[in-house]
């Protein structure tokens, strides 16, 4: 095993070096160029610690590299390869995760000490201990994002459906509350939906260290359900990549990809979703963005099964997800929602109404 991940490591040396290149030089940019503090009666105040560019950076890298790491797996002949090798799948599994993650890592490490570095030579007013707090807390976030994409992409058989199910996965679980927060009033102000967005962890972490850096030491409440929800759902990748390591065929390579973590699972849910989270208080347009909802939803099936002779199962699934859509956004319009919005005393107008609730 030594000697398989030193001829990895080695095999991945030309994308480290450029990744890590590019890297420290957006990085070194924003750090030269960004306002950082502003000046008031005299007063020097922090107003960026300018840690957004090392996390977005974070965040390409966990996506694309997980691409690069799993994509042998979509050619036939790559994946005759490497799956008939000396070596255990499991082992080569974790030999890639560990040569991804250095990957990964390694140029966001370089990049984001480059930066803190540049803005240490400018005049600023930051606490700095928090540039090294937060850095500890980007790792095993980045970790965890690394293994849900390297999980999901990992279920394709084409380069393509890969990248088409990363998409697919990093708003699932946001569609949930996105319908709360569609019906229930002033839901989001307590658990807003993109918070369960894939890469939210790493973006809200970074919100919050860069006010603690900027002296601003306001609550995180959103960490309450954020962190285990990323822990759940990471910890879970990992296992479940280990669990499937064994399974995978060659001669999948290039096919359809029919796995239950994909088009099966993906396109049935959106449907219901979006037709859930289109109010029949729209009017004509309800009407209009269903139908064109159902036709999506046709359309991607035929891209799916690269046919226009779709089976009768997805044609029933699709109809019955979009029906229970339908009748959730009913529920909610004419239920969900009258039973949570704020009454009307007798005495406001209604446009005063509107105005308290929604902001004038």
């Amino acid at each position: 095993m030594k000697k398989y991940f030193t001829y990895e490591l080695k095999r991945n040396l030309l994308p480290l070096a450029v990744f890590t290149a590019i890297a420290c030089l957006i990085c070194a940019i924003f750090g030269a160029t960004s306002y950082i503090v502003s000046t008031y009666n005299g007063t020097v105040r922090a107003v960026n610690s300018v840690i957004g560019a090392p996390t977005a950076i974070l965040c390409i890298l966990c996506t694309i590299v997980p691409v690069m790491q799993f994509s042998y797996r979509m050619e036939t002949r790559s994946a005759d390869l490497w799956l008939s090798l000396p070596v255990k799948r499991e082992k080569q599994l974790l030999v890639r995760l560990l040569v991804g993650l250095l990957l990964a890592f390694i140029p966001y490490t370089a990049a984001y000490w480059v930066q803190f570095f540049i803005l240490l030579c400018r005049e600023n007013a930051f606490d700095l201990i928090h540039y090294l707090s937060y850095y500890a807390a980007s790792l095993p976030l980045g970790a965890l994002l690394f293994g849900v994409n390297s999980f999901v992409f990992s279920r394709a058989n084409t380069v393509w459906d890969g990248l088409a199910f990363l998409l697919g996965w990093s708003f699932l679980l946001a569609m949930p509350f996105l319908y709360l927060n569609t019906y229930i009033y002033s839901f989001w102000k307590y658990v807003s939906a993109d918070a369960f967005i894939t890469y939210a962890p790493l973006n809200y972490a970074a919100k919050w260290f860069d006010g603690l850096i900027c002296g601003n030491t306001e609550a995180f409440a959103e960490a309450a359900y954020l962190f285990p929800v990323a822990a759940a759902t990471g910890i879970g990748a990992y296992a479940g990549l280990f669990l499937y390591a064994g399974r995978d065929k060659a001669e999948s390579a290039g096919q359809i990809s029919d796995s239950p973590w994909g088009y099966k699972t993906l396109l049935p849910l959106y449907v219901f979703f979006f037709a859930a989270c289109n109010s029949p208080d729209n009017g004509s347009m309800f009407w209009i963005l269903s139908a064109l909802i159902l036709v999506l939803g046709f359309a991607l099936y035929v891209l799916y099964r690269r046919s226009f002779r779709l089976k009768r199962q997805d044609v029933l699934l699709l109809l019955l997800a979009f029906a229970a859509g339908v009748a959730l956004a009913c529920l909610g319009a004419y239920v969900i929602y009258p039973a949570t919005a704020p009454s009307r005393p007798a005495w406001m107008p209604e446009d005063m109404c509107f105005q308290i609730i929604f902001g004038s």
